[in-house]
């Protein structure tokens, strides 16, 4: 090699070593200035991150918990819905559980047992419960307890019809019957007897289901059974029209008499507390048995409204206990195993049978005497007398044809011919 070349190759490598390490120099600087900016950038971008993973999170919670409670509302929803009515046939003693409660209602009744009629009622009145404790006092036993199903307006719940043989005390006859129950099922899963105020979509249920043809069945069934017994025997007829009477009298007796000693309590509490001397003890007066007798046919209503349920009927001549006669124009009534409102148009007042004096006694001389409210053939059977039978006489009417007498607290009427 020339020495010319030869310095120029020397020349060349003195300036790529010289420019090899300005560029290792300056990757030394930048990856000195990558290593200082990352000391700042990297908890600045963890931040970002973790508030991205924060957000993500919280966002997905809402939607979770969002979606929960539309969940719930939907499952209120679907819980609150009636079910349809449905043509369903009957299932006779298809429960075990609601059978054992009817079993522990019918026993209770028989027992007296009046903490286990309160256990399995969803709501007892105190009306209620005084013709409760009333009825047991009239009940022997019960026999041949049938109970027929059908679905009721919610799940879970049905609604009950149950043929029966009750035995009155003192009488060797049953009296056949059937009785309605809606059935419900508690927080616990057990289910009960629901007596408290039902829904306007709970009664429409109900009343579409006693008009299905089986129900109407069963219904005319047990009305035939109950009017063969009652022809077949005419003491148990009489004593069983009588005990609607006497409950009625019993259960409006006792109320009035509970509000008695509750009003004495209060004046004695309040003599007691503001020091006054005490009265001269009084006389304490008996309680005052309103009835009222029905004019003309007509409905009985759940409430004092027009438009309430209809929960029966009245027929013209009956008698019932008053228990308020209220500045609507309705009157409430005590009607069959509660209350029942009438308008009291169609009602008028009876007279207190107590302060009406007797002339003297008659005494029956035929097998059965039929009782009526007006001295006429067509009037109102309110109840019969048999052979023997002694009544307070109060007068002859109808030219001597008739004689009014008390009866069952009350004024009949009996043909004078078959009395002396």
């Amino acid at each position: 090699m020339s020495k010319k070349r030869r310095k120029d190759h020397d020349s060349f490598k003195d300036s790529f070593a010289q420019f090899n390490s300005a560029m290792q120099d300056n990757l030394l600087l930048v990856k000195e200035w990558i290593t200082d900016i990352g000391k700042v950038l990297l908890p600045l971008l963890l931040v970002i991150l973790v508030f991205i993973t924060v957000a993500i999170s919280l966002n997905a919670r809402d939607r979770v918990e969002q979606a929960t409670e539309e969940a719930k509302s939907v499952l209120e929803e679907a819980k609150a819905d009636v079910q349809e009515v449905k043509e369903t046939v009957f299932e006779e003693d298809a429960y075990p559980d609601i059978n054992k409660l009817i079993y522990r209602y019918y026993e209770a009744l028989e027992m007296a047992d009046i903490d286990i009629l309160i256990d399995i009622h969803s709501n007892v009145t105190q009306t209620e419960l005084l013709r409760l404790q009333k009825m047991c006092e009239y009940i022997d036993r019960y026999e041949n307890i049938h109970v027929y199903t059908k679905p009721g307006p919610y799940i879970d719940t049905y609604i009950a019809y149950v043929m029966s043989d009750v035995f009155l005390v003192g009488q060797e006859e049953s009296v056949p019957g059937l009785s309605a129950f809606y059935i419900c099922k508690n927080d616990d899963g057990a289910y009960y007897i629901n007596t408290s105020e039902l829904s306007q979509e709970e009664a429409l249920y109900i009343k579409n289901v006693t008009l299905q043809s089986d129900v109407v069945d069963l219904k005319n069934s047990a009305r035939v059974s109950y009017n063969k017994a009652m022809e077949n025997n005419p003491d148990l007829s009489e004593f069983w029209a009588d005990l609607s009477v006497n409950l009625d009298l019993a259960v409006s007796e006792e109320m009035a008499l509970e509000a008695k000693l509750k009003t004495q309590l209060e004046d004695e509490m309040n003599e007691d507390v503001s020091g006054n001397e005490e009265n001269p003890e009084e006389v304490p007066t008996e309680p005052v048995v309103r009835r009222v007798k029905v004019l003309d046919r007509v409905n009985v209503r759940k409430s004092a409204s027009q438009t309430a349920d209809k929960i029966g009927s009245a027929g013209a001549g009956e008698t019932y206990v008053l228990l308020e006669h209220m500045t609507n124009g309705w009157s409430k009534i005590s009607y069959n195993s509660g209350e029942g409102y009438i308008k009291s148009e169609y009602l008028e007042e009876v007279e207190d049978v107590s302060k009406i004096q007797a002339s003297g006694t008659v005494t029956v001389i035929t097998a059965s005497l039929n009782v009526r409210s007006e001295p006429s053939q067509t009037a109102q059977r309110i109840g019969a007398l048999t052979n023997g039978q002694i009544v307070d006489l109060v007068e002859y009417v109808e030219g001597g044809e008739w004689c009014k007498i008390k009866f069952n607290d009350q004024i009949g009427y009996i043909k004078s011919e078959f009395v002396e």
